[in-house]
């Protein structure tokens, strides 16, 4: 009986078992920038076929977040990153194999603020970024700022961003503008609000 218990017990074939939690693998610096401007978060569930060595031969989306750059994301971060303890037959040799699971993307309310050493671009995008506000607060003056007045200004801040990028499509000035752009509208009232109450050169 013991020998006949050993020998269905090592007959149990096993899965491919992952070296590491793989919801360590993902980090805040891995958020996908686009993602981040647009605020876009969800839930992606994914495949992942394992080779013999424990490699990661595949990825496939099996649950969409409903966002490009986030499924794109997954899967790319788990096939670059990811080892497994690779599957494992009756015999004890080593078989291709598949995990599945899914990943959460959030983005955390106190998220530190960006990296500005990737934004090499960022003093002159800063100035180019000043001088729409500027320019689209002279065009409205002198009437009193509205709630309006972010939208004005946003478009201005579009459209010079456009320009910019025609001419210049690779200059990271486009994505210092990208970020400074997509700054909640508080912030943009923010300034127009300290720049109407800015005394008035005479």
């Amino acid at each position: 009986m013991i020998s006949l218990a050993l020998l269905l017990a090592a007959a149990e074939p096993s899965l491919p078992e992952p070296q590491a939690p793989l919801a360590s693998l993902f980090t805040t610096d891995d958020y996908p920038k686009e993602a981040l401007r647009a605020d876009e978060q969800g839930t992606v569930g994914f495949r992942l076929a394992i080779d013999t060595r424990g490699a990661i031969a595949g990825c496939e989306i099996t649950q969409t977040s409903g966002y490009k750059s986030l499924d794109e994301a997954t899967c790319l971060l788990l096939t670059t990153r990811a080892k497994f303890k690779p599957a494992r037959d009756a015999a004890g040799r080593p078989i291709a194999g598949a995990h599945s699971s899914r990943i959460v993307w959030r983005i955390p309310e106190d998220q530190s603020p960006p990296d500005f050493s990737k934004f090499p671009g960022l003093e002159a995008g800063m100035i180019v970024f000043a001088t729409c506000v500027m320019s689209a607060t002279v065009a409205r003056a002198p009437s009193p700022p509205t709630t309006d007045d972010a939208d004005v200004v946003l478009n201005s801040c579009v459209a010079q961003r456009a320009q910019l990028a025609a001419a210049w499509p690779k200059d990271p000035v486009i994505d210092t503008m990208d970020w400074l752009i997509e700054g909640h509208r508080k912030n943009i009232e923010r300034v127009l609000g300290i720049l109407r109450a800015a005394p008035k050169q005479p």
